[in-house]
């Protein structure tokens, strides 16, 4: 049926059936938006504390294990692992690998610990696990739906596509009645499906097999 400018593709999504308008209370939550709420007078001194505490653990172990993994390097015989391995630049190599590796595992042990004991923070009490949660969420949601074909479009441009549509539909149907001589040609649909009715049996032609039974 293509009565009322419907098309024969019901059902399929296209790009232009996938936009989304937001407005400043309904658009993703960004980074930007993340950041800028940290760095705000909006944080409760409890917070405050713990950002604050997070920091400073990060600054007194990360840094200091990386340390101590470079020096630690430099205690190997370097001159009889090059010779095993017949690479001339294995002490340069070795010694960056094994400050990365101290650095960077005490780094995630870290961050692992301080997202923990945010998640693990009441969302009604605490501002920053709030906004935290919302900012995982939506990172969440762009990661799955990054590919689909889903903009944000402004209320003009919703104007103008509702009038491109509409216009559409008009052009339908003068091509319709063009074609049938008169306004009556188009097929009224609501009007063809409340006729629709299931015909009884015995209108149909429909008749019962004859009985075989031999009669005396």
């Amino acid at each position: 049926m293509s009565s009322g400018g419907g098309v024969r593709d019901v059902g399929t999504v296209t790009g232009g059936m996938a936009m989304m308008n937001f407005d400043e209370k309904t658009r993703p939550y960004t980074r930007d938006d993340y950041i800028k709420y940290i760095l705000s007078d909006q944080l409760s001194p409890t917070d405050k504390a713990f950002l604050v505490s997070s920091a400073t653990t990060w600054v007194g172990v990360v840094p200091t294990t990386a340390a101590v993994g470079f020096f630690a390097s430099g205690r190997l015989d370097w001159k009889k692992i090059s010779t095993m391995m017949q690479f001339p630049y294995a002490r340069r190599v070795g010694r960056a690998a094994m400050t990365l590796c101290a650095f960077s595992v005490p780094h995630v042990i870290v961050q692992q610990s301080f997202t923990s004991r945010l998640l693990d923070m009441d969302d009604h009490t605490s501002g920053l696990a709030l906004h935290t949660k919302r900012f995982m969420l939506g990172q969440r949601s762009s990661l799955m739906f990054q590919r689909t074909a889903t903009r944000e479009v402004s209320r003009e441009e919703q104007a103008s596509l509702a009038q491109e549509g509409a216009e559409i539909v008009q052009q339908n149907r003068g091509s319709r009645v063009a074609a049938g001589g008169n306004a009556s040609a188009g097929l009224n649909v609501n009007l063809a499906l409340s006729q629709q009715a299931l015909t009884p049996v015995a209108q149909s032609g429909y008749k019962p097999l004859p009985d075989n039974k031999v009669t005396p």
